[in-house]
């Protein structure tokens, strides 16, 4: 099969590879969040704000 083993898919071509733009953090449990919301380290906030206004622009 394509996607099993060290020759798979995933293993040569998606998995490892540095990516722009991309975060990666802890899911907690957040008391004054809604369902449909999530949290974000302020850090990465403030790194993220840049691309999330030019989404916002293009998208919206």
């Amino acid at each position: 099969d394509m996607l099993k083993g060290k020759q798979g898919r995933f293993r040569q071509n998606l998995l490892g590879k540095r990516v722009d733009y991309s975060g990666r953090s802890v899911i907690v449990v957040g008391a004054k969040l809604k369902l449909h919301q999530c949290g974000l380290p302020k850090k990465m906030a403030l790194e993220l704000k840049f691309l999330i206004n030019i989404l916002i622009y293009y998208f919206y």
